[in-house]
């Protein structure tokens, strides 16, 4: 597949001075990310930065609890930070919308966050991103959570690689990488199938093919990165970023 990647768009291509609220936990946790995401974008013979991304850490007790138009103009900078001529519009249902400029390539976007740290994707074709803390809980908890059929798929990847992920890490992956699909095509959790989940041993990351279908019987299939990764602030999250949709 050859697909154009952001070029001048890209987020290094762009300094701090210009940006006052990047700091270095952002560029940390943002670099990393990337690099793991792009190790996943070349099994799909990707360019690097097909899907870019931007971090952002908060000083606040939970992003949540915010204004919604205080959360909206910090997604609005940290979108413009990678495309600085795009217009932010606000959907109904409260996603943003990328409106290009002039001649630009439409780009699409996804956003999540928990805690005190936002999370961005910007790429081409549907956007899909999450992060979710990676925490303990029971067996039964995580089969209610995830459904018998994802739960049974979050317990083969912790036993077939036990050394390097346990149930509740191989679950919160499972989980992120639901939401991040859900966002891409609005399919219900219930109407995901994971048909393939590769291991990707040199990115530290899993790559799962989903199939989905949504309430008018269209199907589609999509490709979902997911691994764990600890944040600047010493928190374990899981996240998880749709590669592409066909």
């Amino acid at each position: 597949m050859s697909c154009p990647s952001l070029g001048a768009a890209a987020a290094v291509s762009l300094t701090r001075d210009n940006h006052p609220w990047i700091q270095p936990e952002d560029k940390r946790d943002a670099y990393f990310l990337q690099q793991r995401l792009d190790d996943c974008l070349q099994q799909f013979r990707l360019p690097k930065r097909f899907v870019t991304v931007v971090v952002r850490h908060v000083q606040c007790e939970d992003i949540h609890k915010l204004p919604k138009k205080l959360r909206h103009m910090h997604v609005a900078e940290m979108i413009r930070y990678i495309a600085p001529s795009c217009y932010v519009q606000w959907c109904p249902d409260g996603h943003p919308e990328l409106i290009p400029c002039g001649g630009e390539q439409l780009l699409q976007v996804a956003v999540a966050h928990e805690e005190r740290l936002y999370l961005v994707s910007i790429g081409h074709g549907p956007q899909g991103c999450d992060l979710t803390p990676i925490s303990c809980r029971t067996a039964e908890t995580w089969r209610r959570l995830l459904g018998a059929t994802h739960f049974f798929l979050a317990h083969e990847m912790a036993s077939l690689h036990g050394n390097e992920v346990d149930l509740d890490t191989a679950a919160s992956m499972v989980w992120a990488a639901m939401e991040a699909s859900r966002k891409a095509t609005w399919c219900r959790a219930n109407a995901l199938e994971f048909r393939c989940v590769t291991r990707l041993p040199q990115a530290l990351a899993w790559i799962m093919q989903i199939r989905c279908s949504d309430e008018s019987g269209e199907v589609c299939e999509l490709a979902v990165a997911t691994f764990p990764m600890t944040s600047f602030s010493n928190l374990l999250y899981a996240f998880a970023f749709t590669l592409c949709l066909s």
